[in-house]
This record gives C-alpha cells, sequence and structure tokens, in this order.
C-alpha cells in the first residue's frame, strides 16, 4: 500500500513540474514573438494596430509549432519548411507588397 502511495505522489509532483515547463516555454515563446513584432514594426513605418496584433499572433502561432516540433523530437527540414510557408504565406496576407518586401529580408538575416 506504501508503494502505491508513493508511486501515486511520485506521479503527481512529475504532472505538477510538466506544467511549470510548459508554461515558462508559453512566456518564452510570446516574448519572442513580441521581439519579432516589434523589430518588424520598427522597420515597417506605417503598420497599423490590426496589423500589429495579426503580426504578433501569426509570430506566436509559427513559434508555437516551431517549438513543438523541437519539443516532440520530430524537427525535419520539411516540417521546418513547412510552417515557415505556412507564416510566410499568413504574412502575405497580413502585409503589403512592400511591407512583406522588408518582412522577408528581415526574416533572412535572422
Amino acid at each position: 500500500m506504501k508503494k502505491i502511495i508513493t508511486l501515486c505522489l511520485f506521479v503527481f509532483a512529475l504532472t505538477l513540474c510538466t506544467n511549470n515547463i510548459a508554461a515558462q516555454d508559453i512566456t518564452e515563446i510570446r516574448a519572442v514573438s513580441a521581439a519579432q513584432t516589434k523589430v518588424l514594426r520598427n522597420e515597417i513605418k506605417m503598420m497599423t494596430s490590426e496589423q500589429k496584433e495579426q503580426v504578433y499572433e501569426t509570430y506566436k502561432v509559427y513559434n508555437t509549432k516551431k517549438a513543438a516540433l523541437v519539443t516532440n523530437g520530430t524537427s525535419t527540414t520539411e516540417s521546418t519548411k513547412k510552417n515557415k510557408d505556412e507564416l510566410f504565406l499568413t504574412m502575405k496576407k497580413i502585409l503589403n507588397k512592400e511591407q512583406f518586401d522588408i518582412f522577408q529580408v528581415i526574416f533572412k538575416e535572422n
């Protein structure tokens, strides 16, 4: 009986630790996404507040998928390229031609 209780406590403790790690990842993803949005916003002077919010959300989705691929160990060239292509496609919808050209230059530099 003591072994079962000990095992249950151990599993519970692991669950708590896993949630803390996931929370740290989310915080880090938000910070990285905000930084990327700020860099783009500084280069593109004429971004609307709606565009800024959409860009931030797009970066957050991109970085979340990127982190999930790395965490799961399923990061391949193909999956990374697919994630990057989705980012570019979404950014192309959000930004106008000149803004998108600036985005491409900034993305390639990083």
